[in-house]
């Protein structure tokens, strides 16, 4: 018995035309739709969860540096009117600097915005440029207890070190 060679590439021709006239049925097409539709959906709820945890990161954070620059200013007033102010604000500062990895530099200005003193990381000038300045008014309470006066001023800057890697970490976890 002799095969026809066109014979069976037709047939393969017909197998193949009756498969896709399966696989591309209308209800594959709605399928396939449906399927695409909830996929693009999860992946735009996944974005917007992963922008909006960010931003609150962000608010979060500058919360924090807020909070922590005032905390410095009061430590920093209360140590400019003990007996050693030098000696005291010197030793809060480094202390404060060596504590924290986000600390980049803290400065203290008198009222005539004159440098009283400055603690840094040995950091390059770069990495000192990226941090973020935050400032906070120093205050004396007077002997009232209702009235203060401004005495000067105290700069944090933060490196955002602790919140960079929360958004590393979490940024490889939403996509992954």
């Amino acid at each position: 018995m002799v095969t026809d060679p066109l014979n069976k590439m037709e047939s393969r021709g017909q197998v193949l035309t009756v498969w896709k006239k399966k696989f591309f049925s209308s209800e594959n097409k709605i399928l396939l739709l449906v399927i695409t539709t909830i996929s693009f959906s999860f992946l735009i709820v996944a974005y917007a969860i992963y922008i909006n945890y960010h931003n609150s990161l962000n608010n979060n954070y500058d919360r924090f540096a807020n909070m922590l620059t005032n905390v410095v200013s009061v430590g920093g007033a209360e140590r400019l009117t003990s007996r050693n102010p030098e000696f005291e604000i010197k030793t809060f500062t480094d202390g404060m600097v060596a504590s924290s990895d986000d600390i980049a530099a803290i400065e203290f200005y008198n009222a005539r915005h004159r440098l009283i003193y400055k603690s840094s990381k040995q950091l390059s000038r770069e990495e000192m440029r990226n941090a973020t300045d935050y400032s906070a008014p120093m205050r004396r309470v007077m002997p009232d207890g209702i009235e203060s006066k401004v005495i000067g001023s105290v700069h944090v800057k933060l490196t955002g070190k602790t919140l960079h890697e929360i958004k590393s970490a979490t940024s490889n976890i939403i996509f992954w």
